[in-house]
């Protein structure tokens, strides 16, 4: 027999665990691991006796062998029970179960895991989520491997090793909240938006609200709108607040927008008065309006500011990338009389002032202009952003590119999609 270094979960479930006298102690049903280091640690196996008692063997006196015939061996020195706590159980938390493969981004399904003795400890090394994990906890994989080769086909395991995996149900039900999904907090927020898209509804909302309020803020805003309201709504009110906080005030109105009326009003009475005022104005726009896709936190400047008093404001302000194309020229009612674009501003000297070298005839929109006027404008201008006035001509606030594709051109193309499909 050879003494076997790795081995698959799915081959050492339902063998038989044999004592150092050769007698049946029982069969393996599970393995137990230490989730408190980076790679799980196999702390225990979970054997069910003759007599039906079920309980957990201390791994550290087993041994796994492979016969001659290609069946395994399980022996064990001693049949000492394990006494520890907080076993996590491999096939009834992972197997079947639903995992985050970090690096390719996206969602899978764990059929098998790959285990390996590194200095002396069996460690869970890989999960495999392909065909042949599938077929070999099937009791299969011979023959599908051998079929295989008749059309001189090799199957590979489709291995993702445990460092590039995000757990989604590796905790016991006390402890759901506490997970931390640090792996998965590092991807882009599209990232991880699309993968909590590809989850159920349970454990979409549990991954969220581990999300700090800045990730979870960026994320949320990636997010499909049909289901942003209700990942809103599954959180606690300061959870939620807090994440609120991280986000501009039209997004906010957006997705309040589409949640009950009292836990909107209770999230916008735990906000600023000047945010809530503004959340609650921007709610009052129609859909089809420019209004209720504008940015209200736009940067403003009055005509009499030098070039170099201007920059050292923007150091200051330290505006969001998308709101500094251009810088928007108002008088002291707040009417838009000139844009001045960041370009033209670096390359001006710095006692210039914004009145000499700013547009004078500047192109905008209205707040109460539909949503296909403020397309064509910014298209036939070729334009990053375009601010937004009322009636006055007071600024509001700016539309930015990314928000009319969004808002406006994604859901065009998805719905010729559906009908196309």
């Amino acid at each position: 027999m050879k003494r076997l270094l790795s081995v698959f979960l799915s081959t050492v479930l339902d063998n038989k665990l044999y004592d150092s006298q050769s007698n049946s102690a029982g069969k393996i049903i599970d393995l137990g691991v230490l989730n408190n280091e980076q790679i799980p640690r196999v702390a225990a196996l979970r054997i069910k006796k003759d007599n039906g008692n079920v309980i957990d063997v201390n791994y550290g006196f087993i041994d796994i062998y492979e016969q001659d015939n290609g069946k395994l061996h399980i022996s064990c020195e001693k049949t000492k029970e394990y006494r520890g706590d907080n076993l996590i159980y491999l096939s009834k938390k992972l197997l079947d179960k639903q995992i985050v493969d970090i690096n390719g981004r996206k969602v899978v399904r764990v059929n098998d895991l790959k285990l390996a003795e590194l200095n002396g400890v069996l460690k869970v090394i890989a999960v495999d989520v392909g065909f042949t994990g599938l077929v070999r906890r099937l009791g299969m994989g011979k023959f599908f491997m051998a079929f295989a080769r008749l059309f001189n086909r090799t199957l590979h395991d489709r291995l993702i090793t445990w460092d590039n995996v995000e757990p989604l149900r590796l905790d016991t039900d006390k402890l759901t909240l506490n997970v931390s999904y640090k792996k998965l907090s590092k991807l882009h927020p599209a990232d991880i938006a699309d993968i909590l898209e590809s989850l159920d509804t349970k454990y979409r909302n549990q991954v969220f609200q581990s999300l700090d309020d800045e990730t979870a803020a960026n994320t949320l805003e990636e997010i499909d709108p049909d289901i942003q309201a209700d990942m809103l709504d599954s959180l606690n009110e300061d959870k939620a607040s807090g994440i609120l906080d991280n986000m501009d005030n039209d997004e906010i109105a957006d997705i309040l927008d589409d949640m009950e009326e009292e836990k909107a009003e209770k999230l916008l009475d735990n906000m600023e008065d000047e945010d809530a005022s503004e959340i609650r104005t921007l709610m009052k726009y129609e859909e089809t309006r420019v209004g209720s896709i504008m940015n209200t936190e736009y940067v403003s400047f009055s005509p009499g500011l030098t070039v170099e008093e201007t920059i050292n404001e923007l150091r200051e302000l330290k505006p969001q990338s998308d709101t500094t194309y251009y810088l928007y020229i108002t008088d002291g009612l707040r009417r838009l009389v000139g844009v001045v674009s960041l370009r033209n501003l670096i390359v001006s000297k710095p006692d210039t002032k914004l009145s000499e070298i700013m547009n004078q005839q500047p192109v905008f929109i209205r707040d109460t202009d539909t949503l296909d006027e403020v397309t064509e404008l910014i298209t036939k201008y070729d334009l990053l952003a375009v601010p937004v006035v009322d009636e006055k001509n007071v600024l509001v606030g700016m539309c930015i590119l990314g928000d009319i594709v969004d808002e406006v051109l994604l859901p065009r193309w998805k719905r010729r999609l559906k009908r196309a499909i």
